[in-house]
């Protein structure tokens, strides 16, 4: 699972970036849409989940490295990653 969780977290990485800077290139109105609040609102959200996934997924890491039980978090930072990635 943490594996799995690592791996939609590169994906939703890297959809943030992507996103980003579509969002600098972008003009409407004749300024980037990344100038209004409802495009930073979603960008902001979608760097929030990243980091909580990611927090999530090097606890479940730390927790299988230190030989404690580890699956809990290992399924939250799954959940995490792939709601994030989506």
């Amino acid at each position: 699972r943490i594996g799995i969780a690592s791996q939609a977290l590169g994906i939703a990485q890297a959809s943030l970036e992507v996103a980003a800077d579509y969002a600098e290139q972008r003009l409407a109105f004749g300024s980037p849409i990344s100038n209004m609040q409802s495009i930073q609102f979603k960008l902001a959200d979608m760097a929030c989940k990243i980091d909580s996934a990611r927090l999530m997924t090097w606890q479940a890491a730390y927790l299988k490295d230190n030989k404690q039980p580890f699956s809990k978090q290992a399924a939250m930072a799954k959940l995490l990653a792939s709601e994030a990635a989506t």
